[in-house]
């Protein structure tokens, strides 16, 4: 049985500073690219958006590479976030998933802070 990552959602007011609203979102270790590991995510992500989030930061400093599938999964939270008139900002990507994003143009889908 394959066992949910661990992400880390920082929610308004269990950080003792106001963020108006935004979940701070931490992606697991490592490489994202196996299939039931990306599902897995991408259900998480989605449910935070059912539950009514409508901004979020994604950190990813702990990520060492985006799968095909990975990114598909991005895209997809990125329009059900903006369905809602929310909003998706990246930050800690590293320059190699820096350059495949840019590669690839998703940067231009994307906020990234860097």
């Amino acid at each position: 049985m394959l066992r949910k990552p661990l992400l880390v959602v920082h929610r308004p007011g269990e950080l003792k500073i106001n963020l108006s609203g935004v979940l701070v979102v931490k992606l697991p270790d490592g490489r994202i690219d196996d299939e039931p590991l990306v599902q897995s995510i991408k259900e998480q992500l989605m449910e935070l958006v059912e539950q009514g989030g409508k901004k979020f930061v994604l950190d990813f400093s702990r990520v060492e590479f985006l799968g095909a599938s990975a990114k598909g999964a991005l895209i997809t939270f990125n329009k059900a976030v903006g369905q809602v008139n929310g909003r998706v900002v990246m930050f800690g990507i590293r320059p190699n998933i820096a350059e495949d994003l840019r590669i690839t143009k998703l940067d231009n889908l994307f906020t990234i802070v860097r």
